[in-house]
């Protein structure tokens, strides 16, 4: 706990396209993980100014 902040964010639906043969698909929604730095990291990093 202190050292690494998790989050869970939503993934809108949206239109790809395939690289190599240009074709248009859809990607469907999702999940995703937003990761930052806790409240200990941000603490030692206002230590050292």
């Amino acid at each position: 706990p202190g050292w690494l902040a998790v989050e869970r964010t939503d993934r809108a639906a949206r239109t790809g396209r395939n690289p190599q043969t240009g074709e248009t698909i859809q990607t469907a929604a999702g999940h995703s993980v937003k990761l930052t730095a806790g409240t200990k990291p941000k603490a030692a990093v206002a230590a050292k100014k």
